[in-house]
């Protein structure tokens, strides 16, 4: 190396093999046994110890048919799937944003504030000039705080930002199609609807971004996610009676702090539904404009919220009640009801003639361990440690079964995602253009970093010799 280093130096030679050609072609070969890796890994892990799976609800993965989870389950009946818990929150969201037109009005308003303003750095100059302590953001599909982040700028600043729409719009060197769009929203925003809409989501949005954000630790289990999504359902119809006078009421407050009349404004477009011959009653439509909007708007995204929470929940639901017995080592229920649960376990974790456990020795073996259990042990992992580190596996062996396979459960997949979140360090305003072959590379490489640090680069460098037959001498 040594002497190759000197010839390069010296101009004796051009072929230093430091190239972007050469780079890529390194990465490649690197990105390539990383998967390769991952493949013998996956080739020496037997299907039918794969328990636990989780996806988020895409058809590709997530699919009833032909999904990853369908293809598993094929293999392997006893793969409990559950659906991602913070997806599943994601798509009640996108359920009610979708639900009525008032919704949809509040969130393309909200996109078109941000299109105005982030369209040059003259614009958003003007935004921070009269917006110091919130900015406006971007609605995005894929990330679950978004909704709330956009929403936040509105209701704590809604007068700074009209200020700052009413700037741009008078602004001499502002378009003419800009200044309509900035003077259309500026007068959009300060509508009394407009605001009650936006204290209603700002509610809903913030008791759901508390339950995600609780999914999304490391130490959630299934009887934890399941009592949050409980409380949000219980939340949800709370709110249906409640929600609306409260938030009116705060609605109010906002709009006469930014001289806003708190008044709904009147539709002169009142639609008749067309009735049959046979129908007795004449449909009477809502002529109060207040009545209109909590009938038109407030409930039915409520309802859809409700209705959708129940319905994409229903899976964990059945798991809990599969599984909630583990969590209650403690506090057993009576000697009739744990053999039941235990027997119901049973057949879960059963596949034609294999089973892991016996539900019935399940049963004493829960009974015989609470009098064991040390007072601090609490958490299923720590129960599990306690059987293991003193040596009762073999004493405890239905319930060691049962507890390994609860822990590989997952209630949210957000954790694992999060590791393809690469792209941003790795295209940046430095290197905003490379090949795709580079980038698929140098996102592998980054996101299995932990088994990257473990291949053996002499064999990576051996495939490199024997791959580009080289010609030249170094």
């Amino acid at each position: 190396m040594s002497e190759h280093l000197r010839r390069i130096t010296s101009k004796e030679t051009a072929d230093h093999y430091c190239g972007k050609t050469i780079q890529n072609e390194l990465m490649n070969l690197m990105a390539k046994q990383v998967i390769n890796t991952i493949i013998d890994q996956c080739k020496d892990l037997d299907i039918d110890n794969c328990r636990g799976q989780g996806y988020d609800n895409g058809a590709n993965m997530a699919g009833k048919k032909n999904g990853v989870q369908a293809n598993i389950l094929r293999k392997n009946l006893r793969a409990i799937f559950v659906p991602c818990g913070c997806h599943n929150l994601n798509l009640v969201v996108a359920d009610a944003a979708r639900s009525n037109q008032c919704s949809k009005d509040l969130f393309g308003i909200i996109q078109c504030i941000y299109n105005v303003f982030s369209g040059s750095a003259k614009r958003w100059k003007i935004l921070s000039d009269h917006v110091s302590s919130f900015t406006v953001k971007p609605l995005c599909t894929t990330r679950w705080e978004c909704r709330i982040n956009c929403i936040k700028p509105l209701k704590y600043n809604i007068g700074g930002i009209q200020e700052a729409l009413f700037a741009l719009a008078e602004d001499p060197s502002t378009e003419p199609k800009t200044s309509h769009e900035a003077q259309t929203l500026s007068q959009q925003i300060v509508e009394f609807e407009f605001i009650v809409a936006l204290i209603v989501w700002y509610d809903l949005l913030f008791q759901i971004n508390i339950v995600s954000k609780a999914i999304q630790y490391e130490s959630a289990d299934l009887i934890s996610a399941t009592h949050l999504i409980k409380k949000t359902y219980e939340f949800l119809k709370n709110f249906r009676e409640t929600g609306f006078e409260s938030s009116l009421k705060a609605a109010k407050k906002l709009a006469e702090d930014n001289g806003v009349e708190p008044v709904f404004k009147k539709n002169s477009r009142i639609l008749i539904k067309k009735t049959f011959f046979d129908y007795e009653g004449k449909h009477q439509p809502v002529a109060e404009p207040i009545q209109k909007f909590r009938a038109n708007f407030f409930n039915v995204l409520v309802d859809t919220a409700t209705n959708s929470l129940e319905e994409r929940f229903q899976q964990m639901e059945i798991h809990n009640q599969i599984w909630g017995l583990l969590y209650n080592i403690k506090s057993l229920p009576t000697r009739d009801e744990l053999q039941k649960s235990c027997l119901q376990l049973q057949t879960s974790l059963t596949s034609g003639s294999a089973c892991d456990i016996n539900g019935a020795e399940l049963a004493d073996e829960f009974r015989l361990i609470q009098t064991l259990l040390p007072e601090e042990t609490v958490t299923l992992m720590q129960i599990l440690n306690f059987v293991t580190k003193n040596g009762l596996t073999d004493t405890f062996s239905n319930m060691w079964i049962a507890l390994r396979i609860l822990q590989t459960i997952p209630v949210s997949v957000a954790s694992g995602e999060r590791s393809f979140s690469k792209l941003k360090l790795i295209k940046t305003y430095l290197r905003s253009t490379m090949s795709e072959e580079r980038l698929s590379s140098l996102a592998v490489l980054s996101i299995e970093n932990h088994l990257l640090n473990s291949i053996d680069l002499n064999s990576v460098i051996d495939e490199f010799a024997r791959v580009k037959a080289r010609r030249v001498v170094f």
